[in-house]
């Protein structure tokens, strides 16, 4: 797939920095030490998970996220209308529950521009911080193969959207290797903004910033989020960076 991404940046005269792939050998190095950081910072541990999953959105939903009796017949998500199964298995989960206030000040920080539109989106983040929960951050390697090994447990594979948010970090140079005396806030992180679909604000202003508050390092200084193209009321594209 990275391929056509590339050819249609090319054909749109869309120009980046740097093109990456979560499958590349720095991105694997940066996963595992930030994991090795989360985890030394005592926000990891180990428990029986049972819940939602969704595979085309991989992602968790909570319960009151779920439509069971959809037309379909069978469980799908109220906010994407893909299918969801409930599974049960033991994960490593991330203490997400702890960083409910740190969130809140951070929302009203003005993190979301003072904008009619964005105000919206702030209002939906705060939201769903005071609904959120610990989440799984691994899955059983044998429900699914693909994607990174958690640190010292070949059994366990590490959550898509863990690994994913990682992507940042990994093109702004982490692992820093002179982060002790502060040196690496001279690069290219914190981010001055970032744009994101609203599919993913759960995300990008929930997940994200509390894992780096578990880990102190710095958090993205803006966020902006934007609506989707549509074909037939369905999403075609968006856009993330």
């Amino acid at each position: 797939m990275s391929p056509l991404f590339e050819t249609l940046c090319h054909a749109t005269h869309v120009k980046y920095n740097d093109f990456i792939r979560t499958t590349e050998t720095r991105h694997v190095k940066a996963v595992h030490e930030f994991w090795k950081r989360l985890n030394a910072s005592g926000n990891i541990y180990r428990s029986k998970y049972s819940g939602w999953y969704c595979i085309s959105d991989e992602t968790f939903y909570p319960p009151w996220e779920i439509d069971e009796s959809s037309s379909s017949g069978v469980p799908v998500s109220k906010e994407t209308g893909n299918p969801v199964e409930w599974i049960e298995e033991e994960n490593y989960m991330f203490k997400l529950s702890s960083f409910k206030n740190d969130l809140h000040k951070w929302l009203d920080s003005g993190v979301f521009p003072k904008s009619s539109n964005q105000s919206v989106w702030s209002d939906i983040a705060h939201n769903m911080v005071d609904t959120s929960q610990d989440i799984s951050i691994s899955r059983s390697k044998s429900r699914s193969d693909w994607g990174i090994h958690v640190p010292g447990d070949n059994e366990q594979i590490i959550y898509v959207w863990f690994d994913a948010l990682i992507n940042y970090l990994t093109v702004a140079g982490f692992p820093w290797s002179n982060v002790n005396d502060g040196s690496f806030k001279h690069s290219l992180w914190p981010p001055d903004v970032q744009f994101l679909g609203k599919d993913i604000i759960r995300f990008h202003a929930v997940l994200w910033p509390a894992l780096l508050m578990a880990v102190n390092l710095p958090l993205p200084r803006r966020l902006i989020c934007h609506h989707h193209v549509l074909v037939d009321n369905v999403k075609v594209i968006f856009f993330f960076s």
